[in-house]
């Protein structure tokens, strides 16, 4: 039998498929597979007799909501054409893998990083073996939800973060996993609350590469942007990301690097002077990113931040101190909120933006496999809606919150029917 893998491709999970499809060009059992990447999976599908057509989707849960009818076309066509396997990974699978599987009716999901599992898996496949006892993959068996043990990625340097094959150069992940636990965030359940990092050496080995793809800029990804080299997560390194900087520059020629904005914001305490004396000539961008999420000390600790109000001022300081504008982004709706606490939100982003920020506004979405995967959608409430009309009027707000809320409420309609 001959394999076809189709990505649903899109550019909102062009980094996922980027950071797959690189993972199985350097595995040499791998080399010749027939790779497609489809906005149009169902169109792509050959219907041979001897072509297996390995059907993938990198399904973030609002991805979920827009994807939910084509979904629905393959897995009916699956029915009558037995030839597809269709498969899902991302934060959404990863997080209700029952669901994807019982009621979306998807064969296998790969649950969380899936570099290792996905070529294990296609492999099997090419030769005609059982998968069942890949690490990190998720079936049903005997009308129960079989989840084998995670199949961790130790060493980062193994795989490359880009697809030469389809010139995907996406930003470069940094640093995977967290271990801070905040109850609305995906990310360590997914990777894990110890932190890794890439090496200095391959980093640069690929900001190298991606100049000579043509790239005239990088940006990292990380959890944390100011998290880098630290051995917990929870202690700055400042030296470390220092040298990862000087050696981009002292090896690249006019290559621009992006740190400390999307997708590397920082957490505010680790917004100091050495770490901003450790970027500050050394990165293109002007203005640094900082995830506050709520101005109330109150719903700091509930939700599990692990910092303080008076860390986000002296975060918001010390960026204008150093020549940057901060940008500063609040999460409303959260579940534990009272009124007194979105009392306390509202004044701390008023007295941020008259400091010199600009506040992006967001709301709380309940994603699977979270701690508030059950909790009720965000609403932005009547006093967090005047101080962001204030802020409006002020020409310092940015944010999709209103999209948001409207997606909460779907998201909690879609988990509730896939439950």
């Amino acid at each position: 039998m001959r394999l076809k893998l189709i990505f649903k491709y899109d550019p909102t999970v062009r980094n996922s498929i980027a950071y797959l499809l690189g993972s199985i060009e350097v595995n040499e059992r791998l080399r010749e597979l027939d790779i497609t990447l489809s906005r149009d999976p169902k169109g792509d599908i050959v219907h041979e007799d001897d072509v297996i057509n390995i059907v993938a989707y990198s399904l973030t849960t609002i991805n979920l909501l827009r994807w939910l009818d084509e979904i629905k076309a393959l897995v009916k066509l699956k029915k009558r054409w037995r030839n597809i396997v269709l498969i899902a990974g991302g934060p959404h699978p990863s997080g209700d893998p029952q669901g994807v599987l019982f009621r979306m009716g998807f064969d296998y999901v790969f649950i969380g990083e899936a570099e290792r599992s996905l070529s294990e898996f296609l492999i099997c496949l090419a030769e005609g073996k059982d998968p069942y006892n890949i690490g990190g993959i998720a079936y049903v068996e005997d009308g129960k939800v079989v989840i084998n043990p995670p199949a961790k990625v130790e060493n980062l340097d193994s795989y490359p973060p880009c697809s030469d094959r389809f010139h995907l150069y996406p930003p470069i992940e940094i640093t995977r996993g967290c271990p801070w636990g905040c109850k609305y965030c995906q990310t360590p359940r997914i990777f894990g609350f110890t932190v890794r990092h890439r090496s200095i050496d391959y980093i640069v080995k690929y900001a190298i590469h991606y100049e000579r793809c043509g790239m005239t800029h990088i940006r990292f990804i990380s959890p944390n942007g100011f998290s880098y080299g630290s051995k917990d997560g929870r202690t700055p390194a400042p030296h470390k990301i220092r040298e990862l900087l000087l050696r981009v520059k002292r090896n690249t020629r006019n290559l621009r690097v992006y740190l400390g904005t999307f997708p590397s914001e920082v957490r505010p305490d680790f917004v100091t002077r050495e770490t901003l004396e450790a970027v500050h000539g050394l990165i293109a961008n002007r203005r640094i990113a900082i995830g506050a999420q709520s101005g109330s000390e109150r719903v700091l600790s509930e939700i599990g931040r692990g910092h303080t109000v008076e860390d986000i001022f002296r975060a918001v300081e010390l960026v204008r101190d150093y020549g940057y504008i901060p940008y500063v982004d609040f999460l409303f709706g959260l579940p534990c909120e009272t009124p007194q606490d979105e009392e306390m939100t509202a004044q701390v982003m008023l007295r941020l933006a008259r400091m010199g920020a600009i506040i992006r506004g967001h709301t709380f979405m309940p994603l699977p496999g979270t701690p508030y995967a059950n909790a009720r959608p965000g609403r932005i409430s009547p006093t967090i809606r005047r101080a962001l009309m204030e802020l409006k009027r002020m020409g310092r707000l940015e944010g999709e919150w209103e999209a948001q809320e409207r997606l909460a409420q779907e998201i909690s309609l879609l988990l509730s029917s896939t439950r």
